[in-house]
């Protein structure tokens, strides 16, 4: 599971795992955070018959609060006022669990804390890769112990990086600058201390060999990507009426779809949808591939979401609709497909995972309700149906365990009452505000068919943020958490 995040050496935590156990005293008063969080993760994405060999028969009490008991032991020392990377290690793992029970406002303040422990720490200037960098230091073991620690403030950093950045197109800003750090992203390298270490430095793989840090160097790249559009969308500035404004958005839209490419096809072959069949690779591995072509697929609607609502009856903006569907429809399918199995429970559990499914599905079914007619829609109908109704049945099975899943569930069954009533002429134009007010229980439940005709039709204007931006970010707010 440690792919998820990469911000632990595991054969590090393992021996201070051992040293805790033989006697009872954690190396560090800030480590027993991470531990509890480190179990918290384990119980909840450990598929229930395994844990049941273990005699763990109802993991949800006990993922909760082992959850709480982290949350706790970290305000009990107190890890606002003394810092340690132990408690910046703590929060990147709570996150995991803290989505998926709902509580996606703590974990995001938490995260502003952990940004800032993490300055303190001067986890942020860490300086480059030098193979004098600890050259003052004779003792082998020393020097090993050093450099996973310093690897160890990378990969951390980096985290902090992805998380603030990655959720800038639903918030529309962040608070990690890229001229205020210079920190370089982790290497590709074996946990296994010793091979780790080669002369004096920490090994860095190639990109097609496989590492624990494989899938979340893919991210790294794409948060990157869209820090850097952001900036330059900011700098075009408010277009206002101008056609020729957004036309100019637009451009910077068409080339950060452009480079998102580019980083899909020089993904290591093992995650890349024309690389190694799934037969060829290990199980862990294939569905961490899947995992990855569905938070691709996801950056290609926060790329170009601005335009989603307008693609829909402009082809000025197809490219959004050719680029985003596609590898949509693609990868739900994949995941769909994956065989039942403990490796598919994990990803089948991950916050990102089920928030992506969510989105995804939801702009496939736009498709379906907002193409002026059968020839501009990019699928089957029927097909687009029933992959819907398969990721809603998907998500209801994790309903018990995340509130992203039961949210999920709630919208998708909503718009697919909505499309099948549009279909059968009961229906023809609706709001998606009211939409948004069904599904969040602002208004009294009702039938999709109900939905009053007579309000305004959602492409009478194209203003700027135009309705669909809104909307679509109240959608993303409503799951409860972005990526």
């Amino acid at each position: 599971m440690a792919w998820m995040h990469n911000v632990v050496h595991l054969p590090t935590f393992r021996e201070q795992c051992n040293k805790f156990l033989e006697n009872g005293e954690p190396v560090n008063k800030f480590w027993l955070p991470l531990y509890y969080a480190m179990l918290s993760m384990t119980v909840y994405s450990t598929l229930p018959d395994v844990l049941l060999e273990f005699g763990i028969d109802d993991p949800q009490p006990l993922y909760q609060r082992l959850h709480r008991m982290s949350i706790e032991a970290l305000f009990a020392v107190n890890f606002m006022a003394v810092h340690s990377v132990y408690s910046v290690q703590t929060i990147c793992m709570l996150i995991h669990v803290g989505h998926n029970v709902g509580e996606s406002d703590l974990i995001v303040t938490l995260m502003g804390s952990g940004i800032r422990i993490a300055q303190s720490l001067g986890l942020h200037r860490l300086g480059p890769d030098r193979p004098d960098l600890l050259e003052d230091i004779v003792d082998p073991q020393e020097l090993t112990r050093k450099l996973i620690d310093r690897e160890i403030g990378k990969r951390v950093w980096w985290f902090m990086i992805r998380q603030d950045w990655l959720q800038i197109p639903f918030l529309n800003t962040y608070t990690i600058h890229a001229s205020q750090f210079n920190t370089p992203m982790p290497n590709k390298c074996p946990e296994d201390p010793r091979y780790l270490v080669q002369d004096g430095s920490v090994v860095d793989c190639n990109d097609d060999t496989y590492t624990q840090g494989s899938y979340t160097a893919v991210l790294n790249h794409v948060s990157v990507l869209i820090w850097k559009m952001q900036d330059r969308m900011l700098t075009l500035g408010h277009p206002g009426q101008s056609q020729d404004g957004l036309v100019k958005l637009y451009e910077e839209v068409i080339h950060a779809d452009s480079e998102l490419k580019k980083i899909m096809k020089h993904m290591p072959r093992f995650y890349r949808e024309d690389g190694v069949v799934d037969s060829q690779l290990p199980p862990h591995i294939a569905q961490q591939r899947q995992a990855a072509m569905m938070s691709m697929a996801h950056k290609f609607f926060t790329v170009h979401r601005h335009f989603h609502v307008a693609s829909f009856r402009n082809p000025w903006f197809s490219l959004t609709k050719l680029s985003c569907l596609p590898i949509a429809r693609r990868s739900l399918s994949s995941l769909l497909s994956l065989p039942d199995n403990e490796y598919t429970w994990i990803v089948r559990n991950m916050w990102t995972v089920n928030t992506h499914t969510v989105t995804i599905t939801v702009a496939l079914l736009f498709d379906e309700l907002f193409s002026p007619s059968d020839d501009t829609k990019m699928f089957d109908s029927a097909d687009i149906e029933t992959l819907a109704r398969h990721c809603s049945s998907s998500l209801q099975e994790m309903c018990t365990r995340s509130e992203i899943a039961k949210k999920g569930v709630k919208i998708l069954d909503f718009l697919l009452e909505l499309n099948d009533a549009v279909k059968r002429g009961v229906c023809e134009e609706f709001n998606l505000e009211q939409i948004i007010a069904h599904v969040k229980g602002d208004l009294p439940r009702q039938d999709a068919s109900q939905t009053d005709p007579h309000s305004l039709d959602l492409f009478d204007d194209m203003e700027w943020p135009s309705p669909g931006i809104n909307t679509w970010e109240s959608i993303l707010d409503f799951i409860g958490c972005t990526d």
